[in-house]
């Protein structure tokens, strides 16, 4: 069976003859970018190198979009970070107002057909409209000790916990080691909260209701899979879907956010 684009374009990067699906693999990357929710821990590490002149900046472009204009101080600092590395290092920089990153890298000519692109943002897979294979870097461990640290720096009392967990791999003894909460608010990616859910029918169906909240709220940006875990919830985690609706977030495309609220059955 011939090999796709994406298995195409890995193997060359990694330097081999060809590469299969679930295999790991090093590859060598075109061009890199960084957007300003994610630059403020991506400078600290680059300069934990500790080295004068880093070689990748040439290809590496940093963009203000998402903070366009400042929201707050933090975001404006983080900012002006943002301008003095990029005038320190030579990387490319798209100021406010130069537009959103997945737009201006292709407009300015950073990547074409065949590239491997990095970007710290999960939509950098959308480079695939240009034949490279593009691939998001996040960090939720760091935006877990963000939200902790925005609790004392707020002097909020009210006993707050952030905890990084990989949701596609939730199961039941995950749901006994966590406090009982009495609602929660899940926004998975487009796969859906399926193993979140599968979790919860096995805490129904092992009588540990005690574990489960008696409200869910549920945001999702792929209405396949909502109803696809709506049926798990419904039909087998015994709540009742009581809500739903939708929200035209995206204006003249087909994409919609959908809501709907769970509440779990009186026993």
């Amino acid at each position: 069976m011939g090999k796709t684009i994406s298995e195409k374009i890995l193997a060359k990067h990694a330097k081999k003859e060809s590469v299969s699906a679930g295999e790991v693999v090093v590859c060598d990357v075109d061009f890199a970018m960084v957007t300003d929710t994610r630059a403020s821990n991506t400078i600290k590490m680059m300069n934990k190198l500790e080295k004068s002149a880093l070689k990748f900046t040439q290809n590496t472009a940093l963009v203000l979009d998402h903070y366009s204009p400042p929201p707050h101080p933090e975001a404006a600092e983080i900012h002006q970070k943002m301008r003095q590395f990029s005038d320190q290092a030579n990387t490319h920089l798209y100021d406010i107002g130069d537009g959103i990153c997945h737009q201006v890298l292709p407009e300015g000519g950073h990547l074409t057909s065949g590239d491997l692109v990095v970007g710290t943002d999960t939509h950098s897979v959308t480079y695939g409209a240009f034949n490279a294979f593009g691939t998001g870097i996040e960090g939720s461990d760091v935006l877990c000790k963000r939200a902790q640290a925005n609790v004392h720096r707020n002097d909020i009392q009210t006993p707050m916990h952030f905890r990084c967990v990989n949701l596609f791999e939730v199961t039941l003894q995950d749901l006994l080691s966590w406090e009982a909460f009495d609602k929660w608010l899940i926004d998975p990616p487009r796969d859906g909260a399926f193993a979140v859910v599968q979790a919860l029918r096995d805490a129904n169906l092992q009588g540990q209701s005690h574990i489960m909240p008696k409200r869910i709220v549920y945001v999702s940006c792929n209405p396949a899979t909502l109803a696809r875990d709506a049926g798990v919830l419904v039909n087998e985690a015994g709540y009742e879907l009581s809500q739903a609706g939708i929200m035209n977030m995206f204006p003249h495309t087909s994409h919609v956010e959908s809501v709907a609220v769970f509440n779990l059955k009186s026993t």
